[in-house]
Order: structure tokens, then sequence, then C-alpha cells
């Protein structure tokens, strides 16, 4: 079996870290919801995202069984490049907080 150090060494789109991108809400800011996930040690799915949520919304039916929490392990330096091709502009202002190691 190929050890993850030997990927990691190959592959310049994989990085060592994996990565929640909070944002704005309603009533909260970026780094208000930050915070909570800080001091709660929790990410919480609130929601409904993907096709099956899609439909499910096109058709008027509860789309509450397709919440979902998204990670990433792009690396941090091209983590904008995602959003470039967006058609709604998305500020990216980077707060980091490293809670555990994973190697």
């Amino acid at each position: 079996m190929t050890d993850i150090r030997e990927i990691l060494q190959r592959r310049t789109d994989l990085s060592t870290f994996l990565v929640h991108l909070t944002r704005a809400g309603e009533s909260e800011t970026a780094e208000d919801r930050l915070k909570s996930i800080l001091q709660s040690g929790r990410i919480e799915a609130r929601t409904p995202m993907g096709a099956a949520a899609a439909r499910l919304s096109r058709d008027g039916l509860d789309t509450g069984g397709q919440k979902c929490v998204c990670f990433t392990e792009t690396p941090l330096e091209v983590v904008h490049c995602a959003f470039h091709s967006s058609r709604t502009p998305v500020p990216l202002k980077p707060i980091a907080s490293i809670a555990s190691s994973a190697m």
C-alpha cells in the first residue's frame, strides 16, 4: 500500500489539512460562525445541498434530510481559485485555526 506521505509528495492538488470554509449568514458573520464552531467543538449540517436537495425543493418537498457539511483538502494557497468561476462574488478572508494535527 502506498504511504500517504508519498501520495502528498506527488499530488500538488492535495493538502495535509482538511478545511471547512465558513460564510456569513443572515444574523452571523463568518467570524462569528467560526468562533461558535471552535467553542462548541462541533460543525453542524444546517444547509440542504446537492442534486437531491435541489430536486426536492423544486417539487416543494422537505429538504431536511439533505443537510450536509462540506470540507476540502485543497491547498490553502489555491483555495481562492475555486471561487474565480463563481457567478456570485465570494469574499475570502483567511482566518486560520489549527484544532489538531492530522499527522
